[in-house]
């Protein structure tokens, strides 16, 4: 860890800034309603712009921090193309398992969903810059600093729980309580793709990629999707069969990313750097 002050004044600025931005994303989705083409480019164009403005207060605070200059590894490099790749294929991979292990307590066979492939493509363009935005303020700025001067472990905790709580409003009770802790593993699975390959575009692909494979394509939420999974049994009252295997998946595929990054930066994992 550092032992330079804590910059308070660049973290408040960073939150504020944050804050404003997303803000003023979400008129994108609060003003352009709908599944026409202009509502979807309205969706798609205003949040992407304030994402890019996500990044440039990213890397001026990170400069003005003592960072280097590409501390994020948002630069262009033809060999990110095969990080960003194989970070969507791992998630991917993640969630087929996912759905493949939720047959086991609910069987369910798929038919095909209401979702058009051209309905299907403006959807994922649109989660990048949502999700673009959400990786620039959990896994960007705010995730660098507190690694340096506070360790990697109370990092990812702190990030973690914050993502969770970005996910909250409109939840209450268990509800919220399951909302926290698959967005804790999710954000921290998110936080190892940026650290094991040196660049936030594996955290922003593992990130948009798994959700459009969960919401879209295995159609394992309330949304439209390529496929829609038809249960031959009700679904449980007493337990969340979905939220266990999520559980059961995901702990797994963090603990072994965490297990390879401290196995190759054990240095970096205990000073925090």
């Amino acid at each position: 860890m550092r032992h330079t002050p804590f910059p308070f004044k660049s973290l408040l600025l960073f939150i504020a800034g944050a804050v404003v931005l997303r803000l003023l994303s979400i008129v994108g989705w609060v003003f352009f309603p709908g599944d026409g083409i202009l509502p979807q480019l309205g969706r798609i164009l205003i949040p992407l712009c304030f994402s890019g403005a996500l990044v440039v207060l990213n890397q001026k605070l990170l400069a003005h921090d003592g960072f280097g200059p590409d501390a994020l590894g948002l630069k262009p490099n033809p060999a990110r193309i095969g990080v960003i790749l194989a970070s969507a294929l791992v998630i991917t991979l993640i969630f087929a398992a996912m759905a493949a292990a939720l047959r086991l307590p609910m069987p369910f066979h798929y038919q095909r969903g209401p979702l058009t492939l051209a309905s299907f493509g403006l959807r994922a363009i649109e989660y990048l810059g949502g999700n673009a935005g959400e990786e620039l303020i959990f896994r960007g700025y705010l995730l660098l600093l507190l690694r340096s001067h506070c360790g990697l472990p109370a990092a990812l905790v702190i990030t973690g729980l914050l993502f969770g709580c970005f996910h909250l409003p409109g939840l209450s009770g268990v509800a919220a309580l399951k909302m926290v802790c698959t967005t804790f593993l999710g954000g921290t699975l998110f936080a190892y793709g940026f650290l094991l390959s040196g660049t936030l575009w594996s955290a922003i692909s593992l990130h948009v990629v798994g959700n459009i494979v969960l919401h879209h394509v295995f159609g394992l939420s309330s949304q439209p999707s390529l496929l829609t999974p038809v249960f031959d049994r009700p679904w449980p009252t007493a337990y969340d069969p979905a939220f266990l295997v999520w559980l059961a998946i995901l702990i797994p595929a963090v603990a072994t990313a965490a297990y390879r990054y401290h196995h190759a930066n054990p240095s970096k994992s205990e000073s925090g750097q």
